[in-house]
């Protein structure tokens, strides 16, 4: 995690296929969830790598929150690209935020709630 000023603090991490580094925005309301550190460069979670593999070490920290459901760095995605579009960030953010390169992909995420459907719809005036 990296602060930088008067754009906030940054999640720093390397892309499999690019090979590169990107920068995801967190809130500051997340960054002080984390809880402190020993430094600003050490890692949150030293070591964890996004795989099938290391699921197992989140089903474990998932097992000790006390929560039942099977859960996967997947499932943080889908949860986290849904709870962005719900509040209504837009689609082409959302896919920037999760490096599709194809907007398509990202609509396999956007499930259309039932109370999007109707803000959309009372969008809508006519003059009678």
């Amino acid at each position: 995690i990296e602060y930088i000023e008067s754009k906030g603090y940054f999640i720093k991490y390397k892309r499999k296929k690019a090979k590169t580094y990107d920068f995801l925005p967190i809130s500051d309301q997340a960054f002080e969830m984390l809880g402190a550190r020993e430094d600003n460069i050490s890692m949150v979670f030293d070591g964890l790598k996004y795989s099938s593999y290391h699921n197992k070490q989140v089903a474990q920290w998932i097992g000790a929150a006390g929560i039942t459901k099977e859960i996967s760095f997947h499932n943080f995605r889908h949860t986290n690209a849904t709870l962005l579009l719900d509040n209504g960030v837009p689609l082409a953010t959302v896919q920037k935020m999760l490096n599709h390169k194809n907007i398509k992909t990202t609509q396999i995420y956007a499930k259309v709630l039932d109370r999007a459907k109707r803000d959309a719809s009372e969008r809508l005036k006519l003059d009678l």
